[in-house]
């Protein structure tokens, strides 16, 4: 009997520590600039979320991962805190449904503003550098856009950061479809040096339905794993089953 139930024990830890896994691995890049990625939790209330003082800074990316279970229409925006150094802009890739790569659904280099004589934008972000209608400043990265049901990750790319290949300044050049694993590249003209600032620039982000959406965004939903540690538990618990059923008959 003790060796029966150490056996039993035995499996179910092996499918216990066998079950761990990270469900939204980030490729690497296969081009662009090399740069630092970091994971910035999000504190929810409800469906509304917020991440406070992440710190951009060179070849920093701030990386927020979120789900998407009511689609509709989501206000997505940073807040640099009105630090002129902490130029960003947004990229948010979806988890592609085959395979391990994500796709550029929406970006952003400046966020919506009401007019010119508004020194906030539609977010009621502060514009870096406004001053009146002539000399407007520049808005914060953010975006009122729809959002179909997946998993997302939003970028917050400093140091004027784009997407490998696409320039902000070419309008043609719109970077949508994108794949992640094409990684970033740190300036406009190919010299990194130009715009390297080496100031922290702390960064808020908020994600939440746009006013009369009833869009639902939220945490990231870990799927529970099945490895084959947990079919091989099944497989010794119903061979004791089998053996206990055995036992009871020849008795």
């Amino acid at each position: 009997m003790g060796f029966t139930n150490s056996l039993k024990i035995s499996a179910l830890a092996l499918a216990l520590t066998t079950g761990v896994a990270n469900a939204h691995p980030i490729p690497t890049p296969v081009s662009g600039d090399p740069y630092t990625a970091t994971d910035a939790p999000i504190t929810w209330n409800g469906s509304e979320g917020t991440a406070t003082n992440g710190i951009l800074n060179n070849n920093a990316i701030l990386a927020y991962h979120f789900d998407v279970s009511t689609a509709g229409s989501l206000d997505v925006f940073t807040n640099d805190h009105d630090n002129p150094n902490s130029v960003a802009a947004l990229y948010i890739y979806k988890k592609d449904d085959v395979g391990a790569d994500w796709t550029l659904t929406h970006f952003s280099y400046e966020a919506p503003v009401s007019g010119p004589g508004n020194p906030f934008n539609i977010f009621n972000v502060s514009r870096t550098g406004w001053q009146d209608e002539i000399n407007f400043g520049k808005s914060d990265a953010g975006l009122r856009a729809n959002f179909d049901l997946g998993s997302y990750v939003a970028f917050a790319v400093g140091s004027q950061g784009m997407v490998f290949g696409h320039s902000p300044f070419d309008a043609s050049s719109d970077p949508t479809g994108a794949k992640l694993s094409a990684g970033f590249t740190w300036s406009w003209t190919g010299d990194q040096t130009d715009i390297y600032t080496n100031v922290d620039a702390p960064s808020d982000f908020t994600i939440k339905a746009s006013p009369g959406s009833l869009a639902v965004a939220g945490p990231v939903v870990e799927p529970v794993p099945v490895p084959g540690a947990i079919w091989l538990m099944g497989s010794v618990l119903a061979g004791f089953a089998a053996l206990g059923r055995k036992r009871t008959i020849a008795a």
